[in-house]
């Protein structure tokens, strides 16, 4: 029932949304020249990281809290109103047997031994920490390319190019469009496959993020 809340329209609102919370106010005001006037008050790298952590930390959170609806939806609603919806007998397989195919096609499937909050809090974790990457990664195309539409864009685009190459390289498993919101379908994977893409985007944008903001004192766009 999870799954199939993670399989919506969310997938491709993911990068567009979270770019939008951890960029759209760092492009707007660069748009609207009040750099010069915030480093007349402030320091204009403490005033990048303050822009960074609000954005970072809403998108994490909002997504992870969307996470825990579907969760909670799933959990509680739909077995109150619809109570034969989720019984496998009802339709042939065993519960051990469903249960079994789950874990194979959505290594997230596991946490539920540990029960059912332990499964709801790493779904929504793992929502939140993919949705707080690309925030990021919003935050540093805002800061480096001056069309606020082209840099609000770029975390879908790179979502969606490394999509497309994962897919075309036979290793779907590995794209983002299958495992940001929900590491979940037809494909067989381990956890590590679906970590592996998240964790790399996120080692580039620290060190983007180092650098971009160590040179923030002397960058022309923000004098």
């Amino acid at each position: 029932m999870y799954a199939s809340f993670a399989g919506s329209g969310i997938r491709l609102l993911l990068p567009l949304a979270a770019a939008y919370l951890g960029g759209g106010r760092l492009a707007r005001e660069l748009r609207a020249g009040w750099i010069p006037f915030v480093r007349a008050r402030i320091d204009i790298r403490r005033y990048l990281v303050t822009l960074l952590g609000r954005g970072v930390a809403v998108s994490g959170v909002g997504f992870a809290l969307i996470g825990l609806i579907w969760w909670i939806t799933a959990a509680t609603i739909v077995p109150t109103l619809f109570p034969r919806a989720i019984v496998p007998e009802e339709f042939g397989p065993s519960a051990e047997a469903v249960q079994t195919a789950a874990e194979l096609g959505g290594p997230l499937v596991v946490l539920l031994r540990g029960g059912g909050v332990i499964f709801g809090a790493g779904v929504a974790l793992w929502l939140g920490l993919h949705a707080a990457v690309f925030a990021a990664l919003g935050f540093v195309a805002a800061l480096l390319i001056r069309s606020r539409v082209l840099a609000l864009l770029f975390p879908l685009a790179v979502y969606m190019i490394q999509s497309v190459i994962a897919q075309v390289g036979s290793r779907p498993e590995l794209s983002f469009i299958i495992g940001a919101v929900y590491p979940g379908g037809l494909q067989r994977f381990t956890l590590g496959d679906a970590l592996a893409p998240g964790l790399i985007l996120a080692v580039l944008v620290a060190l983007a993020l180092v650098i971009v903001l160590a040179r923030s004192r002397s960058q022309p766009r923000l004098a």
